[in-house]
Protein backbone atom coordinates (compact mmCIF):
# COMPACT_ATOMS: atom_id res chain seq x y z
CA UNK A 1 0.00 0.00 0.00
CA UNK A 2 1.68 3.15 -1.22
CA UNK A 3 1.39 6.02 1.23
CA UNK A 4 2.39 9.66 1.20
CA UNK A 5 4.86 10.47 3.97
CA UNK A 6 3.08 12.40 6.75
CA UNK A 7 3.92 16.12 6.82
CA UNK A 8 2.59 19.31 8.34
CA UNK A 9 -0.60 20.48 6.65
CA UNK A 10 -1.65 17.01 5.50
CA UNK A 11 -5.33 16.32 6.12
CA UNK A 12 -6.67 13.10 7.59
CA UNK A 13 -10.42 13.06 7.95
CA UNK A 14 -11.38 16.35 9.57
CA UNK A 15 -7.88 16.95 10.96
CA UNK A 16 -4.83 18.83 9.66
CA UNK A 17 -1.39 17.76 10.91
CA UNK A 18 0.63 20.46 12.69
CA UNK A 19 3.61 19.16 14.70
CA UNK A 20 5.32 15.76 14.68
CA UNK A 21 5.67 14.45 18.26
CA UNK A 22 7.54 11.22 17.70
CA UNK A 23 8.03 8.03 15.74
CA UNK A 24 7.74 4.38 16.72
CA UNK A 25 8.29 1.06 14.98
CA UNK A 26 4.81 1.03 13.45
CA UNK A 27 3.65 4.66 13.42
CA UNK A 28 4.29 8.38 13.65
CA UNK A 29 2.55 10.52 16.26
CA UNK A 30 1.39 14.03 15.35
CA UNK A 31 -0.49 16.92 16.85
CA UNK A 32 -3.39 17.98 14.65
CA UNK A 33 -6.16 20.56 14.57
CA UNK A 34 -9.79 20.03 13.68
CA UNK A 35 -10.52 21.72 10.36
CA UNK A 36 -13.98 22.98 11.36
CA UNK A 37 -13.92 23.28 15.16
CA UNK A 38 -11.82 26.08 16.64
CA UNK A 39 -9.31 25.23 19.39
CA UNK A 40 -9.93 21.51 18.92
CA UNK A 41 -6.49 19.87 19.14
CA UNK A 42 -6.01 16.16 18.80
CA UNK A 43 -3.22 13.55 18.85
CA UNK A 44 -3.05 11.36 15.74
CA UNK A 45 -1.17 8.09 15.31
CA UNK A 46 -0.45 7.51 11.63
CA UNK A 47 0.35 3.89 10.81
CA UNK A 48 3.31 3.66 8.43
CA UNK A 49 4.48 0.04 8.72
CA UNK A 50 3.27 -2.28 5.95
CA UNK A 51 2.87 -5.37 8.14
CA UNK A 52 0.99 -3.37 10.75
CA UNK A 53 -1.32 -1.85 8.14
CA UNK A 54 -2.06 -5.32 6.81
CA UNK A 55 -2.98 -6.46 10.34
CA UNK A 56 -5.28 -3.45 10.70
CA UNK A 57 -7.51 -4.96 8.06
CA UNK A 58 -7.87 -8.15 10.14
CA UNK A 59 -9.57 -6.14 12.86
CA UNK A 60 -11.34 -3.14 11.41
CA UNK A 61 -13.32 -2.53 14.62
CA UNK A 62 -11.51 -1.45 17.79
CA UNK A 63 -12.86 -2.12 21.27
CA UNK A 64 -12.74 0.96 23.48
CA UNK A 65 -13.12 1.35 27.24
CA UNK A 66 -14.61 4.40 28.93
CA UNK A 67 -12.25 5.30 31.78
CA UNK A 68 -11.47 9.01 31.73
CA UNK A 69 -9.11 8.68 34.68
CA UNK A 70 -6.78 6.07 33.22
CA UNK A 71 -7.34 5.84 29.45
CA UNK A 72 -7.30 8.46 26.66
CA UNK A 73 -10.54 9.16 24.82
CA UNK A 74 -10.43 7.84 21.25
CA UNK A 75 -11.99 10.39 18.90
CA UNK A 76 -11.66 8.76 15.48
CA UNK A 77 -10.27 5.71 13.72
CA UNK A 78 -10.01 4.80 10.05
CA UNK A 79 -8.06 1.67 9.07
CA UNK A 80 -9.04 2.11 5.41
CA UNK A 81 -7.68 5.65 5.00
CA UNK A 82 -4.42 6.36 3.19
CA UNK A 83 -2.57 6.37 5.48
CA UNK A 84 -4.58 4.63 8.23
CA UNK A 85 -4.83 6.58 11.49
CA UNK A 86 -6.22 6.75 15.01
CA UNK A 87 -7.13 10.06 16.63
CA UNK A 88 -7.30 10.45 20.41
CA UNK A 89 -7.24 13.13 23.07
CA UNK A 90 -3.94 14.88 23.79
CA UNK A 91 -2.51 13.41 27.01
CA UNK A 92 -0.37 15.94 28.85
CA UNK A 93 2.61 14.77 30.85
CA UNK A 94 5.78 12.76 30.40
CA UNK A 95 6.23 9.09 29.67
CA UNK A 96 7.93 6.76 32.12
CA UNK A 97 10.55 6.24 29.41
CA UNK A 98 11.38 9.96 29.46
CA UNK A 99 11.61 9.93 33.26
CA UNK A 100 13.88 6.88 33.23
CA UNK A 101 16.22 8.53 30.75
CA UNK A 102 16.63 11.40 33.19
CA UNK A 103 16.74 9.49 36.47
CA UNK A 104 18.25 6.17 35.24
CA UNK A 105 16.13 4.28 37.80
CA UNK A 106 13.47 5.03 40.40
CA UNK A 107 13.55 4.60 44.18
CA UNK A 108 11.57 1.47 45.16
CA UNK A 109 8.70 3.51 46.66
CA UNK A 110 8.34 5.55 43.46
CA UNK A 111 8.40 2.43 41.27
CA UNK A 112 5.84 0.70 43.48
CA UNK A 113 3.51 3.74 43.34
CA UNK A 114 3.72 3.77 39.52
CA UNK A 115 3.09 0.03 39.41
CA UNK A 116 -0.04 0.43 41.53
CA UNK A 117 -1.38 3.18 39.25
CA UNK A 118 -0.68 1.04 36.19
CA UNK A 119 -2.44 -1.96 37.72
CA UNK A 120 -5.43 0.20 38.66
CA UNK A 121 -5.62 1.42 35.08
CA UNK A 122 -5.45 -2.13 33.75
CA UNK A 123 -8.06 -3.39 36.18
CA UNK A 124 -10.93 -1.62 34.38
CA UNK A 125 -9.81 -3.11 31.05
CA UNK A 126 -9.35 -6.61 32.44
CA UNK A 127 -12.80 -6.53 34.02
CA UNK A 128 -14.11 -6.29 30.44
CA UNK A 129 -11.73 -9.07 29.35
CA UNK A 130 -9.59 -6.65 27.34
CA UNK A 131 -5.81 -6.94 27.53
CA UNK A 132 -3.45 -4.05 26.76
CA UNK A 133 -0.75 -6.34 25.27
CA UNK A 134 1.82 -3.56 24.77
CA UNK A 135 2.78 -2.35 28.24
CA UNK A 136 6.15 -0.59 28.25
CA UNK A 137 7.52 2.71 29.59
CA UNK A 138 6.66 4.57 26.38
CA UNK A 139 2.98 3.90 26.93
CA UNK A 140 2.74 5.07 30.55
CA UNK A 141 2.07 8.83 30.69
CA UNK A 142 2.53 10.55 34.06
CA UNK A 143 0.75 13.87 34.58
CA UNK A 144 2.01 16.86 36.57
CA UNK A 145 0.01 15.84 39.65
CA UNK A 146 1.03 12.19 39.45
CA UNK A 147 -1.91 10.83 37.46
CA UNK A 148 -1.19 8.01 35.00
CA UNK A 149 -2.78 7.08 31.67
CA UNK A 150 -2.16 4.07 29.44
CA UNK A 151 -1.56 4.83 25.78
CA UNK A 152 -2.31 2.59 22.78
CA UNK A 153 -4.58 0.27 24.77
CA UNK A 154 -6.97 -0.26 21.82
CA UNK A 155 -4.19 -1.46 19.48
CA UNK A 156 -2.92 -4.39 21.54
CA UNK A 157 -4.09 -7.25 19.32
CA UNK A 158 -2.99 -5.56 16.11
CA UNK A 159 0.40 -4.74 17.60
CA UNK A 160 0.83 -8.35 18.75
CA UNK A 161 -0.06 -9.76 15.32
CA UNK A 162 2.40 -7.45 13.57
CA UNK A 163 5.22 -8.15 16.02
CA UNK A 164 4.62 -11.90 15.81
CA UNK A 165 5.21 -11.76 12.04
CA UNK A 166 8.63 -10.20 12.62
CA UNK A 167 9.34 -12.64 15.46
CA UNK A 168 8.59 -15.66 13.26
CA UNK A 169 10.53 -14.15 10.37
CA UNK A 170 13.71 -13.62 12.38
CA UNK A 171 13.53 -16.63 14.72
CA UNK A 172 15.93 -19.22 13.39
CA UNK A 173 17.20 -16.73 10.82
CA UNK A 174 20.85 -15.70 10.79
CA UNK A 175 19.88 -12.07 10.29
CA UNK A 176 19.54 -10.09 13.52
CA UNK A 177 16.15 -8.63 14.39
CA UNK A 178 16.18 -4.79 14.37
CA UNK A 179 16.73 -3.41 17.89
CA UNK A 180 13.42 -1.48 18.10
CA UNK A 181 11.51 -4.72 17.57
CA UNK A 182 13.72 -6.58 20.04
CA UNK A 183 13.14 -3.93 22.72
CA UNK A 184 9.39 -4.19 22.29
CA UNK A 185 9.48 -8.00 22.56
CA UNK A 186 11.37 -7.85 25.86
CA UNK A 187 8.14 -6.94 27.65
CA UNK A 188 6.22 -9.91 26.26
CA UNK A 189 6.18 -13.62 27.18
CA UNK A 190 7.07 -16.18 24.52
CA UNK A 191 3.51 -17.19 23.64
CA UNK A 192 2.56 -13.59 22.99
CA UNK A 193 5.67 -13.06 20.87
CA UNK A 194 4.47 -15.86 18.63
CA UNK A 195 0.95 -14.43 18.50
CA UNK A 196 -0.46 -17.54 20.21
CA UNK A 197 -1.80 -15.85 23.35
CA UNK A 198 -3.75 -12.58 23.59
CA UNK A 199 -4.96 -12.99 27.18
CA UNK A 200 -4.63 -10.72 30.22
CA UNK A 201 -1.85 -12.91 31.67
CA UNK A 202 0.47 -11.24 29.16
CA UNK A 203 -0.12 -7.89 30.88
CA UNK A 204 0.81 -9.44 34.23
CA UNK A 205 4.13 -10.58 32.75
CA UNK A 206 4.76 -7.12 31.27
CA UNK A 207 4.11 -5.50 34.66
CA UNK A 208 6.94 -7.57 36.14
CA UNK A 209 9.37 -6.47 33.43
CA UNK A 210 8.28 -2.84 33.93
CA UNK A 211 8.88 -3.09 37.68
CA UNK A 212 12.32 -4.63 37.13
CA UNK A 213 13.32 -1.88 34.73
CA UNK A 214 12.01 0.92 36.94
CA UNK A 215 14.04 -0.17 40.00
CA UNK A 216 17.22 -1.31 38.22
CA UNK A 217 17.35 0.90 35.11
CA UNK A 218 17.77 -2.07 32.79
CA UNK A 219 16.02 -5.19 31.48
CA UNK A 220 16.22 -8.58 33.21
CA UNK A 221 19.06 -10.74 31.96
CA UNK A 222 19.14 -14.51 31.99
CA UNK A 223 21.50 -14.46 34.97
CA UNK A 224 19.64 -11.88 37.08
CA UNK A 225 16.93 -13.86 38.88
CA UNK A 226 15.55 -10.93 40.89
CA UNK A 227 16.00 -7.12 40.91
CA UNK A 228 17.95 -7.32 44.17
CA UNK A 229 20.60 -9.43 42.44
CA UNK A 230 21.47 -6.25 40.55
CA UNK A 231 20.60 -3.66 43.22
CA UNK A 232 21.01 -5.34 46.66
CA UNK A 233 19.12 -2.66 48.61
CA UNK A 234 15.87 -3.36 46.74
CA UNK A 235 13.25 -4.67 49.23
CA UNK A 236 12.37 -8.33 49.20
CA UNK A 237 8.74 -7.41 48.52
CA UNK A 238 9.62 -6.06 45.06
CA UNK A 239 11.53 -9.25 44.31
CA UNK A 240 8.43 -11.24 45.20
CA UNK A 241 6.12 -9.13 43.04
CA UNK A 242 8.49 -9.37 40.06
CA UNK A 243 8.86 -13.13 40.53
CA UNK A 244 5.11 -13.76 40.70
CA UNK A 245 4.48 -11.59 37.63
CA UNK A 246 7.13 -13.24 35.48
CA UNK A 247 6.88 -16.86 36.58
CA UNK A 248 10.09 -16.87 38.62
CA UNK A 249 8.27 -17.98 41.78
CA UNK A 250 6.20 -21.03 42.73
CA UNK A 251 3.01 -18.94 42.77
CA UNK A 252 2.05 -16.56 39.97
CA UNK A 253 -0.38 -13.68 39.89
CA UNK A 254 -3.60 -14.44 38.03
CA UNK A 255 -5.07 -10.93 37.96
CA UNK A 256 -4.75 -7.29 39.01
CA UNK A 257 -6.45 -7.81 42.37
CA UNK A 258 -3.77 -10.28 43.44
CA UNK A 259 -1.03 -7.80 42.56
CA UNK A 260 -2.74 -5.00 44.48
CA UNK A 261 -3.19 -7.31 47.47
CA UNK A 262 0.52 -8.14 47.39
CA UNK A 263 1.38 -4.44 47.41
CA UNK A 264 -1.01 -3.82 50.31
CA UNK A 265 0.69 -6.58 52.30
CA UNK A 266 3.84 -4.46 52.18
CA UNK A 267 1.91 -1.71 53.92
CA UNK A 268 0.67 -4.19 56.52
CA UNK A 269 4.19 -4.48 57.94
CA UNK A 270 4.07 -0.85 59.01
CA UNK A 271 0.49 -1.24 60.24
CA UNK A 272 1.42 -4.26 62.37
CA UNK A 273 4.51 -2.56 63.77
CA UNK A 274 2.48 0.51 64.71
CA UNK A 275 0.43 -1.76 67.01
CA UNK A 276 3.47 -3.64 68.34
CA UNK A 277 5.78 -1.19 70.13
CA UNK A 278 8.14 -4.03 71.00
CA UNK A 279 9.18 -4.51 67.36
CA UNK A 280 11.73 -2.24 65.67
CA UNK A 281 12.30 -2.50 61.92
CA UNK A 282 15.97 -2.61 60.86
CA UNK A 283 15.50 -3.36 57.16
CA UNK A 284 12.52 -4.34 55.03
CA UNK A 285 12.54 -7.95 56.33
CA UNK A 286 14.72 -7.65 59.47
CA UNK A 287 13.50 -6.56 62.90
CA UNK A 288 14.48 -6.52 66.59
CA UNK A 289 11.84 -7.93 68.94
CA UNK A 290 11.66 -7.04 72.64
CA UNK A 291 10.47 -10.22 74.34
CA UNK A 292 9.70 -8.32 77.55
CA UNK A 293 7.38 -5.86 75.75
CA UNK A 294 5.59 -8.48 73.66
CA UNK A 295 5.11 -10.65 76.76
CA UNK A 296 3.08 -7.94 78.50
CA UNK A 297 6.03 -6.04 80.00
CA UNK A 298 6.82 -8.92 82.34
CA UNK A 299 10.30 -10.13 83.31
CA UNK A 300 9.32 -13.74 82.66
CA UNK A 301 7.53 -15.92 80.10
CA UNK A 302 5.41 -18.74 81.45
CA UNK A 303 1.87 -20.10 81.23
CA UNK A 304 0.40 -16.75 82.33
CA UNK A 305 1.62 -14.67 79.37
CA UNK A 306 2.84 -17.09 76.72
CA UNK A 307 -0.48 -16.81 74.88
CA UNK A 308 0.04 -13.04 74.57
CA UNK A 309 3.57 -13.55 73.26
CA UNK A 310 2.28 -16.19 70.83
CA UNK A 311 -0.43 -13.86 69.52
CA UNK A 312 2.05 -11.02 68.97
CA UNK A 313 4.56 -13.27 67.20
CA UNK A 314 1.80 -14.61 64.94
CA UNK A 315 1.05 -10.99 63.97
CA UNK A 316 4.71 -10.58 63.00
CA UNK A 317 4.60 -13.78 60.94
CA UNK A 318 1.65 -12.40 58.99
CA UNK A 319 4.01 -9.79 57.56
CA UNK A 320 7.09 -10.36 55.40
CA UNK A 321 9.47 -10.07 58.37
CA UNK A 322 11.58 -13.21 58.31
CA UNK A 323 14.84 -12.28 60.08
CA UNK A 324 14.23 -11.58 63.76
CA UNK A 325 16.53 -10.71 66.66
CA UNK A 326 14.95 -11.51 70.06
CA UNK A 327 16.07 -9.11 72.79
CA UNK A 328 15.90 -10.88 76.17
CA UNK A 329 16.86 -7.79 78.16
CA UNK A 330 15.29 -7.99 81.66
CA UNK A 331 13.89 -11.50 81.06
CA UNK A 332 15.15 -13.72 83.87
CA UNK A 333 12.87 -16.74 83.59
CA UNK A 334 11.41 -18.98 80.86
CA UNK A 335 9.44 -22.10 81.65
CA UNK A 336 9.70 -25.23 79.49
CA UNK A 337 6.56 -24.37 77.50
CA UNK A 338 7.94 -20.94 76.62
CA UNK A 339 11.25 -22.43 75.54
CA UNK A 340 9.52 -25.06 73.41
CA UNK A 341 7.37 -22.39 71.82
CA UNK A 342 10.40 -20.22 70.92
CA UNK A 343 12.26 -23.21 69.45
CA UNK A 344 9.22 -24.14 67.33
CA UNK A 345 8.81 -20.52 66.25
CA UNK A 346 12.45 -20.46 65.11
CA UNK A 347 11.84 -23.63 63.07
CA UNK A 348 8.79 -22.03 61.40
CA UNK A 349 10.81 -18.98 60.44
CA UNK A 350 13.68 -21.09 59.11
CA UNK A 351 11.32 -23.14 56.91
CA UNK A 352 10.19 -19.85 55.34
CA UNK A 353 13.79 -18.96 54.51
CA UNK A 354 14.38 -16.73 57.55
CA UNK A 355 16.39 -16.88 60.76
CA UNK A 356 16.19 -15.96 64.45
CA UNK A 357 18.88 -14.83 66.88
CA UNK A 358 18.70 -14.23 70.65
CA UNK A 359 20.77 -11.67 72.56
CA UNK A 360 21.00 -10.10 76.04
CA UNK A 361 20.18 -13.55 77.42
CA UNK A 362 20.30 -13.61 81.25
CA UNK A 363 22.60 -16.12 82.97
CA UNK A 364 19.60 -17.78 84.64
CA UNK A 365 17.97 -18.30 81.25
CA UNK A 366 21.24 -19.60 79.80
CA UNK A 367 21.41 -22.14 82.65
CA UNK A 368 17.91 -23.36 81.76
CA UNK A 369 18.80 -23.63 78.05
CA UNK A 370 22.03 -25.47 78.84
CA UNK A 371 20.20 -27.92 81.10
CA UNK A 372 17.90 -28.73 78.18
CA UNK A 373 20.83 -29.00 75.74
CA UNK A 374 19.53 -26.11 73.63
CA UNK A 375 22.41 -23.64 73.82
CA UNK A 376 23.78 -25.11 70.57
CA UNK A 377 20.38 -25.35 68.88
CA UNK A 378 19.37 -21.73 69.43
CA UNK A 379 21.56 -18.97 67.91
CA UNK A 380 22.66 -16.74 70.78
CA UNK A 381 24.95 -13.68 70.63
CA UNK A 382 25.94 -11.10 73.21
CA UNK A 383 24.37 -7.85 71.99
CA UNK A 384 22.13 -6.19 69.41
CA UNK A 385 24.98 -5.15 67.09
CA UNK A 386 26.11 -8.76 66.77
CA UNK A 387 22.52 -9.90 66.23
CA UNK A 388 21.89 -7.35 63.48
CA UNK A 389 25.17 -8.21 61.78
CA UNK A 390 24.37 -11.93 61.77
CA UNK A 391 20.81 -11.39 60.52
CA UNK A 392 21.99 -9.07 57.74
CA UNK A 393 24.59 -11.61 56.64
CA UNK A 394 22.02 -14.41 56.62
CA UNK A 395 19.46 -12.29 54.73
CA UNK A 396 22.13 -11.28 52.20
CA UNK A 397 23.12 -14.91 51.66
CA UNK A 398 19.47 -15.80 51.02
CA UNK A 399 19.25 -13.10 48.32
CA UNK A 400 22.52 -14.06 46.62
Amino acid sequence: MQQDKPKAGMRLGHYALTVKLGEGIFSETWLAEHCYLENKEICIKIFTNEKFCHCLLKQKFLTTVKDLQHLPVIEDYDPTATPPYLAQEVVAGRSVRQLLREQKKFPPDTALALLVKTVQALKKMHEQNIAHLDLRPEHLMVGEKGSLKLLDYALGKINTWALSEYYKEFTGNEAAMPKPFMRSLLYKPKRQRSGLDLGISNDVFSLGILLYEMVTGTYPSRNAVFPSNLVPEIPRKLDMIYGQCCGRAEAVFENCDEILEAVRSEESVKEVLSNLPGVRLIQDNIAIVSVKTLAGDKHYVDGKNISLLSKNLDSIMATQLRFLGFDFQNIDYLNSSAIGFLVNFGDRVQKLGGATVMFHVDKKVMTILSALGLEKVIHIVDNQDQAVEQLCQTAGAQKA
